[in-house]
Formats: structure tokens, C-alpha cells, sequence
């Protein structure tokens, strides 16, 4: 029991880091509003150019435009999955999470990307 314990206690320690420095990294979190209404102009003015993949096999949102940051998948962290290009992440528990990966799966079902090992295979 003592065992299990103090895996638990490690298990959320290393969480605990593995997430601050995310924060630190990339940015705080972004607010719901802000999120909202960033998604709404991006998808207003259709400037979403699909997705790419990064060196860490992540998927990058494009955003046309210069005043228009993407929106990266982040590497490690758990609560903070998403992170706008120096504005800050993108939280689990933010309203606009959802949309964000809705807006990510739909692009990646439509590109060249393929991500289920039976397509991989040719067999669909």
C-alpha cells in the first residue's frame, strides 16, 4: 500500500513539473473569450490552411496571414494540449477546447496525413 502511495505522490510530482514547465515555455493560458473569438474569425474568414506535421510528429493548425498565429499540438503536456504561437495554451477545462479539437480532427481526416494503421495499409 506504502508502494503504491508514493508512486502516486512521484506520479503527480513529475506531472506537477512536466506542466510548469510547459507554462513557463509556452505561455499561460489563454482566455475563453479571447479563444472564442479568435476561432470565430479564423473560421468566419476561412483562413485555416489545413494541417502539417512537425519533426515530433505533432500536427500544426495553419492560420493565413501575418496577425494570425497557428495553433500547435504541445509535446508532453497533458492539461494544456494545444498552444497558440506566442500567445499562450490552450487548457482542457476551456470552452473552446472542443473546438479547437474538432477543428483539428476534421483537418487531419482531410489531408494526406494518415493516422490509422489500416490506412497506412492501403486497406480502406
Amino acid at each position: 500500500m506504502v508502494v503504491l502511495l508514493v508512486i502516486l505522490i512521484v506520479g503527480l510530482v513529475v506531472l506537477g513539473v512536466l506542466e510548469s514547465i510547459a507554462l513557463f515555455e509556452l505561455g499561460s493560458p489563454i482566455s475563453d473569450k479571447d479563444l472564442s473569438d479568435y476561432l470565430d474569425k479564423i473560421e468566419s474568414k476561412n483562413l485555416i490552411d489545413g494541417v502539417s506535421k512537425r519533426w515530433n510528429d505533432k500536427f500544426v493548425l495553419n492560420v493565413n496571414g501575418y496577425a494570425n498565429p497557428s495553433i500547435y499540438q504541445t509535446q508532453y503536456s497533458v492539461l494544456f494540449p494545444y498552444h497558440v504561437v506566442e500567445v499562450g495554451v490552450i487548457p482542457i477545462w476551456s470552452k473552446s477546447y472542443s473546438r479547437v479539437k474538432k477543428l483539428f480532427k476534421c483537418n487531419i481526416e482531410n489531408s494526406t496525413y494518415k493516422t490509422d494503421k489500416r490506412k497506412k495499409l492501403g486497406l480502406e
